[in-house]
């Protein structure tokens, strides 16, 4: 078994509203962020990932990044081990 996923990495806003500077001192871009995640949707508005994917097939902790704010994305698949079956006992023997 895999999942799908993806890192993206993207220009966001910031604000500071509580700390006085010089204009000088103000940072005039965006931040660059990366994130990673499951993902959900890719479409032309831009991509959604998510943190958590319930046994209930819902989806928790989600990000959505618009298209224009990214500068990178990969998709990529992970494994996810199952878990190795119990030796089954013969009637009679002892566990």
């Amino acid at each position: 078994m895999t999942r799908d996923m993806i890192y993206v990495k993207w220009r966001d806003a910031h604000v500071n509203a509580l700390e006085e500077m010089e204009t000088k001192d103000i940072v005039h871009r965006p931040w660059i962020y990366e994130s990673v995640g499951f993902f959900v949707k890719d479409t032309e508005a831009g991509v959604t990932m998510s943190m958590d994917h319930g046994e209930d097939a819902k989806w928790r902790t989600r990000n959505f990044i618009p298209a224009e704010m990214i500068e990178e994305k990969i998709r990529f698949k992970i494994p996810i081990p199952r878990k190795p079956k119990k030796p089954e006992t013969e009637k009679g023997q002892e566990e």
